[in-house]
């Protein structure tokens, strides 16, 4: 037994709660289990006294790295709105990152709005396919893009889901009146798979089935590219395009409580859910918004994809590079409330077998 005193009003030293946590945690110790039995009060300090305040108190010796004990564990991932993308935690994107994994090798089709400038994302990585790829009078290009690749640790805007990837394809389908044709979709989908990237993110919707469409997505999948793309925003159960083609993945959206958002498509042809609301992101000219939609929840389960493929864990071609994705993807679902929403949210936790290390506490001496 070991009681850790805090600040006493004549103490020579002063003892912080996140001091006396880790000392307890000490393996020097060997204590089996540390008791917390304090109030705290919050402090009424300006940002400069705060500041200030976390200055003279440091990181309290928390490590910045998953240590081989598994004692200190932190975010390394430094970025200013981090937090407000909640959809990180709920697919474990900072395991994977820890554990190597970042998009890295794989590349990605954006087939929407194309991406604007000022977005927190690595120009470099960059590829447009059109004269207005660099344009985007929508904002949803931008948006989801930056979902999949978003830089990270430059403290501007949180984190793309797969920021280390190789090439972000870029292709503008929209026109002046935000209308898009099948022609221009089947164009942008074969110069994709000519490209041989490795996922498509498919963002349009249609009431009308394609053959010529359709067509295009069965040669990406017969050359190994996975088409992802949203069920829908109608509320509604009704077929949709290109969500209802056999060989696109189509993903509904849930809210922070893992049911169903009130503006997604289901049914039977959903494959997979994922979050769609409130999700924070880059969305041009430097600015950054929160916006729902089945859009959104395919955009992360795209860079979920692009994650996994980045792994190694996928070795197969053509065909067969589609379904052991998916098979695996398919294993890695987490369920959710609401009938019609597919076999749930892929997580990178269960697909890339990952989990916080942690050290059993030594049996108690008595």
């Amino acid at each position: 037994l070991a009681i850790i005193g805090l600040n006493k009003e004549d103490a020579e030293y002063m003892i912080t709660v996140a001091e006396a946590v880790e000392a307890a945690a000490d393996l020097k110790c060997n204590l089996p289990a540390a008791w917390p039995n304090y109030i705290c009060e919050a402090a009424n300090l300006s940002e400069g006294e705060l500041a200030e305040e976390r200055g003279n108190r440091g990181n309290h010796g928390f490590s910045d790295e998953i240590s081989a004990d598994g004692v200190g564990i932190i975010s390394q991932y430094a970025e200013d709105y981090l937090s407000d993308q909640w959809y990180h935690e709920v697919i474990g994107s900072e395991l994977a990152w820890n554990a190597g994994y970042t998009g890295q090798g794989v590349t990605v089709a954006v087939i929407s709005s194309g991406i604007d400038t000022g977005c927190d994302i690595d120009i470099s990585k960059l590829s447009y396919r059109n004269s207005t790829a660099n344009t985007d009078s929508m904002g949803k290009g931008s948006h989801t893009s930056t979902i999949i690749a978003g830089t990270a640790n430059n403290n501007v805007g949180g984190c793309g889901i797969a920021y280390g990837i190789e090439k972000l394809f870029i292709t503008n389908v929209y026109d002046s009146n935000r209308k898009t044709t099948d022609a221009d979709i089947y164009t942008a989908i074969y110069d994709a798979t000519n490209n041989r990237v490795d996922i498509i993110y498919l963002d349009y919707y249609s009431d009308s089935y394609s053959e010529q469409v359709e067509d295009a997505i069965e040669r990406a999948y017969d050359m190994g590219c996975v088409v992802i793309c949203a069920a829908g925003d109608y509320a509604s159960n009704s077929i949709s395009y290109p969500s209802a083609y056999e060989h696109t993945v189509a993903v509904a959206a849930v809210d922070k409580n893992n049911a169903k958002a009130y503006m997604t498509n289901y049914g039977k042809h959903i494959r997979y859910s994922a979050p769609g609301v409130d999700i924070w992101s880059s969305v041009g000219n430097n600015s950054r918004g929160e916006w729902n939609g089945s859009d959104r929840a395919a955009a992360i389960v795209a860079a979920e994809a692009a994650v996994i493929l980045s792994s190694g864990k996928i070795t197969s071609y053509g065909s067969d590079k589609v379904e052991d994705l998916l098979k695996l993807m398919d294993k890695s679902c987490e369920k959710v409330s609401g009938s019609g929403m597919g076999k749930g949210i892929p997580t990178l936790t269960k697909a890339l077998n990952l989990s916080i290390p942690t050290k059993k506490p030594d049996k108690p001496v008595f």
